[in-house]
């Protein structure tokens, strides 16, 4: 499989799929409590790794 394709199924798919999903939602309330559970867990995750195991 040539790489930009790799690059494109892991890197960008999941994320227009994600935006996409969100913008289809019924309602703005929907969406903002969506969107914040994604950032919030990007929070965790930053502040795991990079914070607490020092990976980053």
């Amino acid at each position: 499989m040539p790489m930009p394709v790799l690059i494109f199924l892991i890197g960008y798919l999941p994320f227009f799929l994600a935006a996409y999903w969100i913008y289809d939602m019924e309602s703005v309330r929907k969406q903002a409590i969506t969107a914040g559970a994604i950032l919030s867990f990007d929070a965790a995750m930053l502040a795991i790794f990079g914070g607490i195991l020092g990976w980053i």
